[in-house]
């Protein structure tokens, strides 16, 4: 019997239908039980995880023992197979999403600037509150008619944090400033706010992705893009786990679990999400910016009222200080919880060039500085399955040691069809 590499078009509208439940479920409603629930409906069984043969790596000896029966001591993936079965203790290893070779994995696409409304509003808050600090040192300056240089650098300190307490007050309304001296300040905000945001898009992506750890599989076995891929030209092996076996490792009330990877032409824009929660902070970003430096502020002031001009070389103080500002906001948006789901989103959405993956995500949390012990999970397969090319010496030694170890995991092996470009499966064992 042929078997269709494609689903029907019944199968493919239900897939379809049931996205639509599971996305509405965990990103908008925030229900992950009723997500878990709903995904169910298109779970497969048994997921697969294809892996090279690595036979020409070499070994190195585990620095505590005399032998390589180590699973960490196993350097390639033949050897380590075979060390499992023998000690019937399985392992697959989680990575980073930076490990990964699709550079837009888990990228997380912010673009502060193109939210008008919302990213002028922050625009304008942090103009007026350097503003306010400026014209309070100024000010001060003009009274005690002193060379602002000399001005002792507690001093300017403490009338940046004068200023900042006025803008507390209930009744305290924005400083009346010349127009020309708006302008250039919230072009000089909006420069240093773009450089830094720019970058930001990386910064955010690289420091929610040391945080994950990822296993990867596939809905497919016979795929021959996956086996070229993934099992090295079909030289290597593929492993069968059962679902059930995978999500004993699940918690979806924390969002940790086994997810579908759904496959888009378009970047999912994250920006307001992150406005949203920035805006959730604010007062604990406005406690914050009390702590910043201000002391190297009458420098600036002096500058500005000497030339008149405000620019990135004579406000380096100001910039420095506004960066830090950023950091914050950044920070913020990290650590709070809101945070976790947006990963989740980002971290399950590829395009779709690797729709041939048919790819499915058990997704943890992992610390970015894991050692190998603590990127191992213990995920008993089914089944291996062995490619069209796999070296016939190595797949005796694995049969040897099915045998000596009494294990019940099944030997399977992919056998091309004469007549289409089809693999099939055969028992070997």
């Amino acid at each position: 019997m042929i078997r269709k590499n494609r689903i029907s078009p019944s199968q493919a509208k239900k897939r379809r239908v049931t996205l639509k439940k599971y996305n509405t479920a965990i990103f908008k409603k925030d229900v992950p039980m009723k997500a878990k629930q709903i995904l169910e409906e298109i779970t497969p069984l048994s997921l697969y995880r294809y892996r090279p043969l690595n036979i020409s790596s070499k070994k190195t000896l585990c620095p505590t023992c005399s032998s390589c029966e180590n699973t960490l001591c196993q350097n390639n993936e033949i050897d380590r197979l075979i060390s499992m079965i023998k000690r019937d203790d399985f392992t697959l290893r989680l990575s980073h999403p930076l490990e990964f070779n699709d550079p837009y994995d888990t990228f997380i696409p912010t673009f502060f600037e193109n939210q008008a409304q919302d990213y002028d509003e922050f625009i304008n808050s942090l103009v007026i509150i350097f503003s306010q600090i400026l014209i309070m040192i100024n000010n001060n300056y003009l009274d005690c008619q002193n060379d602002i240089t000399e001005m002792p650098p507690k001093k300017v300190q403490m009338l940046a944090l004068k200023a900042l307490s006025q803008m507390a007050a209930k009744d305290f309304e924005p400083p009346q400033i010349d127009e020309d001296v708006d302008n250039q300040l919230h072009a000089f905000v909006e420069k240093a706010a773009e450089e830094y945001f720019d970058g930001l898009r990386h910064k955010f992506s690289n420091q929610f992705q040391a945080n994950l750890g990822i296993a990867c599989f596939s809905e497919d076995v016979r795929s021959i893009l996956m086996w070229s891929h993934y099992a090295e030209n079909h030289t290597g092996f593929c492993l069968e786990y059962p679902v059930i076996n995978i999500n004993q490792l699940s918690d979806y009330q924390n969002y940790h679990g086994l997810y579908p990877v759904q496959y888009n032409n378009k970047l999912a824009d994250q920006t307001d999400k992150f406005l949203e929660i920035g805006q959730n902070h604010s007062q604990e970003l406005t406690n914050e910016i009390k702590k910043l430096d201000f002391s190297k502020m009458g420098d600036c002031v002096e500058s500005f009222f000497e030339s008149g001009i405000i620019d990135m070389e004579n406000f380096t103080p100001f910039k420095e200080q506004l960066y830090l500002v950023f950091q914050m906001y950044q920070q913020t948006l990290i650590q709070d919880n809101q945070s976790l789901k947006i990963t989740l989103k980002l971290s399950t959405q590829k395009s779709t060039a690797w729709k041939y993956e048919k790819e499915w995500r058990l997704i943890l949390t992992l610390n970015p500085d894991a050692n190998e012990d603590e990127r191992l999970e213990h995920i008993k397969p089914s089944a291996i399955y062995f490619g069209t090319k796999t070296p016939e010496s190595e797949i005796q030694r694995v049969k040897a040691a099915i045998f000596e170890s009494g294990s019940k995991i099944q030997v399977k092996k992919m056998r091309m069809r004469a007549d289409y470009f089809q693999l099939d499966v055969v028992d070997i064992l």
